[in-house]
């Protein structure tokens, strides 16, 4: 942590002192976030329907696993209605979930 603290400190007074140097570090620290998601996008732009699915449903499985285990709302939820997650086979199977309302 005091390491952190110090580089961080470190950073910031060469920041100021060279401000165009502190932006290109920015950028590049980011690069390979935007190098990758170019790459998928370029790839998937020429996806069938089925391998869209298949996209598709991965990340639905992953956003519905990440909000079980960190939300307890939601793992309440689909304990109390008897959803297991490893039931959502394909993108119909999200007629299982509950919707969700404002009210």
């Amino acid at each position: 942590m005091l390491v952190t603290a110090n580089m961080t400190r470190i950073f910031h007074k060469f920041s100021i002192r060279n401000p165009i140097t502190s932006d290109a570090i920015k950028i590049i620290t980011h690069y390979k976030t935007f190098r990758n998601k170019y790459i998928f996008l370029q790839k998937s732009q020429y996806w069938n329907k089925e391998q869209l699915e298949e996209y598709q449903l991965k990340q639905l499985k992953k956003l519905l696993i990440h909000a079980y285990e960190n939300v307890p709302y939601y793992s309440k939820l689909f304990d109390n209605r008897g959803i297991k997650l490893k039931d959502i086979k394909c993108l119909k199977d999200i007629q299982k979930l509950p919707k969700l309302s404002s009210k």
